[in-house]
């Protein structure tokens, strides 16, 4: 419905600012519930999820959460049989893939993959009620 009337600039004003504020604070609650439910090993990623608002317009913002590492797709959904591909993890270009484990240095023909360990997906849908 468009703004009409004596003062349709100011009103819109504060449609903007309103929308603006509601969307900040969502998705500052967002960001801190994938920060809690997000793995600790490091405490890199968790310390790198933030969020952002985009857009001038009420019709136009959306609210951005993102966690801002390399590996942050991966934990979320997995990798090799666990993850989107549903295939173990091969090496590309080697016979073995070598990498440190927990008692020392690994060679591997094949692993199996990291399963998922989602935090940014029900740190959404546990606002989404």
């Amino acid at each position: 419905m468009p703004v009409t009337g004596k003062y349709p600039g100011a009103l819109r004003a504060v449609l903007t600012r309103a929308s603006r504020n509601l969307l900040e604070r969502d998705a500052a609650l967002v960001a801190a519930r994938a920060r809690v439910l997000a793995p600790k090993d490091t405490g890199l990623l968790a310390s790198r999820i933030s969020y952002s608002v985009k857009g001038t317009t009420p019709e136009t913002m959306e609210a951005i959460v993102i966690a801002d590492v390399p590996y942050a797709t991966a934990v979320e959904k997995g990798t090799g049989i666990y993850g989107p591909t549903g295939r173990p993890i091969r090496p590309k270009r080697a016979k073995v893939m070598v990498f440190p484990g927990r008692r020392g240095i690994v060679y591997a023909k094949t692993v199996l993959g990291q399963k998922p360990q989602p935090f940014l997906g029900p740190a959404l849908r546990s606002f989404r009620k």
